[in-house]
């Protein structure tokens, strides 16, 4: 879609108006990347709000009107009627703010720019397959430097030097690189942790290219691991293939997660899964929709070119944890596989 296919789409899904300082949303319906500012969706009326250091790049690139930030936002806005915010993506301090005109409400479901953002189309899926070659490169980068005795941080750093240097816009965000039992603790950070002998390795890694992001996590052992570990993968990778056979239109997003746990369930070890199966990847790396019997909206469902990120894990303390991420695209024809 263009950009104003993308805006009259957003608007579609409005009733009223609504108003968001999310960055992301104004670069996906505007092309503009700020540092800051604001945009007011109404069918037919929306318009972007960006301060002084901004005026003239917008109005040269915006396909939308350019308002200041400011006086002139808080008069064009007292204008409305009625609109809506998304406490998610405005500060408290700026939704107050709009409500002392009692005109303004908090949005409380998706909001009408991430209905639209949810659904890939073809130039974003081909910047995330973009972005998903680029990780697997700077992956195995990094696979080619794990030795004895080099620490979790020193291929952190690695990992990210080799993923600027070709392309990366930047990481999407920081790496995960834990060794033995860190791995058990799902967002670790990676350390002076040393590699040795008979570690279990897990890498969730990310980067960013010209905006959209990829997210995978790899595991592999170096040298012999206990059976536990072993045990571990073997139940994770049902879980993904598990999971994978799920991901077909129409399909309740809650039910996914619940085949995962079925086989978690079987396997005894439902109690070592300790977050949600997947999430949404496109300008952020973690976007609705959330892949949780637990989290989703009852009447969530998978849709036509939804980009997810599916990561079963289990995770036992003090020995380690076993993560295995992909990424798919939700297609008529089934998932397709987008890392590598």
């Amino acid at each position: 879609m263009n950009w104003k296919d993308r805006i009259r789409a957003a608007e579609g899904h409005v009733d009223g108006g609504f108003y968001t300082t999310n960055l992301a949303h104004i670069f996906y319906l505007t092309g503009l990347q700020l540092s800051r500012g604001a945009l007011f969706l109404q069918e037919g009326s929306s318009v972007v709000f960006v301060d002084s250091r901004y005026t003239q790049y917008a109005k040269k690139h915006s396909p939308l009107p350019v308002r200041g930030l400011g006086e002139e936002e808080k008069a064009y806005l007292s204008d409305v009627k009625q609109f809506y915010f998304d406490p998610l993506d405005s500060s408290y301090q700026e939704g107050t703010t709009l409500q002392k005109g009692g005109n303004a409400k908090p949005w409380t479901s998706i909001n009408p720019i991430m209905r639209v953002r949810m659904q890939k189309d073809p130039s974003e899926v081909r910047l995330i397959r973009k972005s998903c070659l680029l990780l697997h490169k700077a992956y195995e980068h990094i696979r080619k430097k794990v030795r004895l005795g080099i620490t979790e941080e020193q291929l952190a750093i690695e990992f990210e030097v080799y993923a600027r240097k070709n392309g990366a816009d930047k990481l999407a965000f920081e790496p995960i690189i834990a060794f033995g039992g860190n791995g058990a603790m799902p967002h670790h950070r990676s350390g002076k942790t040393k590699l040795k002998q008979n570690m279990p390795i897990l890498m969730d890694l990310g980067v960013q290219v010209q905006g959209y992001a990829s997210d995978m996590t790899r595991c592999f052992f170096y040298g012999m691991v206990s059976e536990k570990i072993q045990t571990l993968y073997t139940t994770v990778e049902k879980a993904q293939d598990t999971a994978r056979s799920q991901l077909k239109i129409g399909t309740p997003l809650r039910a996914v997660d619940q085949a995962v746990r079925d086989v978690f369930a079987e396997h005894g070890v439902e109690d070592l899964y300790l977050h949600a199966l997947g999430h949404g990847v496109g300008l952020e790396v973690h976007e609705p929709p959330i892949v949780s019997a637990i989290r989703s909206n009852d009447d969530a469902v998978l849709v036509e070119n939804m980009v997810l990120a599916i990561e079963p894990g289990l995770y036992l303390p003090k020995i380690g944890g076993i993560r295995l991420e992909e990424m798919y695209l939700i297609t008529k024809d089934g998932p397709k596989k987008l890392t590598v």
